[in-house]
């Protein structure tokens, strides 16, 4: 790494990144995907290997972006692009997402902004369901489960987030800020590789506290 910035990514597959002299992303080659990035002298990606991002000349708001133009509201938020189209709350939070009009999912706050519940219709792509977010005293998102139990988890210290674990039986994916990257292969993982990093970052004991909170969950579901 330099700087922070990732220079070569070898899981799946073998990929190297380049950047600007103020960090920015400016190619990507690999395997899969190739392609290079430009921006404009306000910082705001100009283009990609998809095509070209446009903006107001009085602002830094998108107006269009290679899947086509993108509406606004007043506050700058995004009502419609592609076929979607999005409505906001009061604070400016997102409520719906609709794709040629027809509900793909509804969202849920708490009186400190948090969101609580995100529930999808059978339109969107995962189906029907409700996600449910818990945090911990200090606002930060711990975990996401629905009614089959846990799907992922957050590892903080402090304010920076540590580490992320997916809970589903599929490639289970634990990311970290420095050093490096860790990654649990299976499910059964989960546990050994959350005790390594609590031990590698000197985490405190809000690691138990995840894990029973978890354990609570499963128990009633």
């Amino acid at each position: 790494m330099i700087n922070g910035n990732v220079l070569t990514r070898s899981v799946p597959d073998t990929t190297t990144y380049s950047y600007d002299a103020l960090d920015r992303l400016t190619r990507e080659q690999g395997p899969v995907v190739t392609q290079s990035f430009g921006y404009d002298g306000a910082g705001n990606r100009q283009s990609d290997g998809i095509g070209s991002y446009v903006y107001a000349p009085s602002s830094n708001r998108q107006t269009s972006r290679p899947q086509g133009p993108v509406t606004l509201d007043p506050a700058g938020h995004t009502t419609a692009q592609a076929g979607f189209s999005y409505t906001w709350d009061g604070p400016g939070q997102l409520k719906t997402v609709r794709l040629f009009g027809e509900l793909l999912a509804t969202y849920h706050y708490d009186a400190r902004h948090r969101r609580t519940r995100k529930e999808t219709t059978a339109a969107a792509p995962q189906g029907a369901a409700t996600v449910l977010y818990a945090y911990d005293g200090n606002d930060h998102l711990i975990a996401e489960t629905d009614a089959t139990g846990p799907i992922r988890s957050y590892l903080w210290r402090d304010d920076v987030p540590v580490a992320q674990i997916e809970h589903r039986p599929r490639l289970d994916l634990a990311w970290s800020t420095p050093p490096g990257v860790v990654r649990l292969q299976q499910e059964g993982q989960i546990v050994d590789g959350l005790v390594a990093l609590r031990q590698q970052y000197g985490l405190g004991p809000d690691l138990k506290a995840i894990c029973d909170w978890q354990q609570a969950v499963l128990a009633d579901a």
